[in-house]
Order: C-alpha cells, then structure tokens, then sequence
C-alpha cells in the first residue's frame, strides 16, 4: 500500500492510500474516520482494482480544518473530486461504506459523469442518525435523537473519552467483546480485525464527535436520480445501521440490486471475497468486464 498527500477541494491537506493493484479504478468512501486496514480484500495486491481513498479531515494524518463545518458531506464529496483529479482518472467505481455512503451518493449525484457504478455498503444516503442502532425497533425520531444528542456530548467530553480509551484492553480483547455482543462477526479475520481496532484506538475522540455531529445532520438524499447501476449491500445482523432502511433506499434506486448478508456492519470486514465479486458485477452492469475474479454462490445471500 502506497500512502501519499494531495490538495482538498480547498487546500486541506490530506492523507490518501492506494493500494496499486492492476485493474479498473475504484474510489472509495470510507466510514467516519475509519482506516485502510477494514478492507483487507482491497489491500491484496491480486485484488483485481486498483482501489484510493483518502483519510478525511483530522483523521490518520490528514489536516484538521479549523472550522469544524468544513467536514460536511458535500466538502467531502469534494474532496473525493479532488483526489479523482490528482489521480487523473476520468471516471471509477465509488463504493461507500457506512457514513461513507452519504459521500458516495453525494458524490454520485454531483458527479454522474465520473461515476461508473455505485457500490453502497450498510449505510444510507443521509439522515444517518434515523438508522441509528440497528433492528432494535426504536422509533425513527428517538434513534436521530439519541445520535444528536450523543455526538455532542461526545464532542464536549473528547479528553475524558481519550484517557478512556488509553486504559481500554487490547484490541484482541476488543476484538472478542465485539465477537460475544455480536458487533462484529465470527468470518472476520481475528488478526485483521485487531489490526483495525487498534487504529480506531489512535483518533482524537473529542474531534471524531465532532465530526459526527455534523455530517450525521446531512439530510436525506433522493437516490431515485441516481442512473448509474448500484449495489446495495447490507446486514442482517448490523448493530449500528438498520438493515430494513437500507433495503427501502435501495428499492428506490431504479437500476439497483441490493443484496442482505450474514454480516454485521463490518461487511469489508468479514466478506471481502462478496465485496469484490459485487464490484466485478457491477463491472459487467455497467458494461465493462475483467476475464477473471472472485466467485460467490447463491448461499451468499439470504433471501
């Protein structure tokens, strides 16, 4: 993996990775804050992409803006813009994931001329906050609440959570909490699933509160625009998003496919091998092809 800074849409200095494999360009919209380690299926150099992202503002080493509202998605959107263009690349498949999702579909619907295909992988295309903890059957309005009104207090109490988090067991620890409460699933590599972990541990969690707090107010956007073919992935098991809202914007979209997993939220995580072989689909959709890739079956699927 090659890490390397480039320009924000307006200056900001950020930290992007490439994982400079052979095949055709795929940008991706990662979760908040979240590192190149949660996509070990994009980091094999026989992956068949040749997947960038970037780290977005504050995070893994890129700039911390001095006006927290310079975080908000449509900035984001221009920052994949941006790096598209230091990357010199006409067009790519965009893949979001989680918060992620509302970049690429911001990105998408700015952009659909750059935009190839779309993957979208457990999250939705804004009101994030409306599918705040998963199948737990709360109404909409008291999850959204409970996201407000926990990423402020986050916000305010960055250095308590920081010392917190300083005296947390080790990621292997974490990793196997995660495990017995279902947040994470049993196919996830338990070495790469530490490797994220622990750089999750390393954030400023004063800042990613923050950040939750504004781009978790990004209203709820129209995806039935969208042309291009998508991909919605989702999980059954999903703690964080519910899956039943991601299946509704995904019945939305007209040339979508959306797909439900024996997954948690952690779906790069734990199906690499149904990521890769969703982008390859999405290839064929769109009217490209490569000559071989990742297989999956029908049991991959739940009805």
């Amino acid at each position: 993996m090659r890490v390397f800074e480039f320009e924000g849409a307006d200056g900001t200095t950020l930290t992007a990775w490439s994982n400079e494999a052979e095949g055709p360009p795929v940008l991706l919209c990662n979760g908040l804050a979240a590192p190149a380690s949660a996509w070990p299926g994009f980091l094999s150099p026989d992956c068949g992409f040749h997947v960038v992202s970037w780290n977005q503002r504050g995070f893994l080493g890129s700039q911390r803006p001095d006006d927290v509202t310079t975080v908000e998605i449509p900035a984001q959107a221009h920052d994949a813009l941006a790096l598209m263009e230091h990357m010199q690349w006409e067009d790519a498949l965009v893949v979001g994931w989680s918060f992620g999702v509302n970049m690429a579909v911001e990105f998408t619907m700015r952009n659909p001329q750059r935009t190839t295909a779309l993957l979208a992988i457990a999250g939705l295309p804004g009101g994030t906050f409306k599918g705040l903890l998963g199948n737990s059957n709360l109404p909409v309005g008291m999850r959204q609440a409970l996201g407000k009104r926990g990423s402020a207090r986050g916000a305010k109490r960055g250095p308590l959570i920081n010392r917190a988090v300083e005296s947390l067991p080790s990621p292997a620890t974490l990793v196997d909490t995660m495990r017995t409460v279902g947040a994470l699933g049993r196919r996830a590599d338990p070495v790469q699933a530490e490797e994220m972990v622990g750089d999750y541990l390393t954030h400023d969690f004063g800042w990613f509160f923050q950040v939750a707090s504004v781009v978790g107010a990004h209203e709820t956007l129209d995806p039935s625009t969208i042309s291009c073919p998508v991909t919605v992935l989702t999980g059954r098991e999903d703690l964080i998003t519910d899956y039943r809202q991601v299946i509704a914007w995904g019945d939305e979209v007209p040339d979508a496919q959306v797909r439900v997993l024996k997954a948690t939220h952690f779906i790069p995580l734990e199906r690499p091998d149904v990521v890769l072989a969703s982008l390859q689909d999405l290839l064929i959709r769109s009217g490209q092809d490569i000559s071989s890739g990742p297989d999956t079956t029908e049991s991959d699927w739940l009805p």
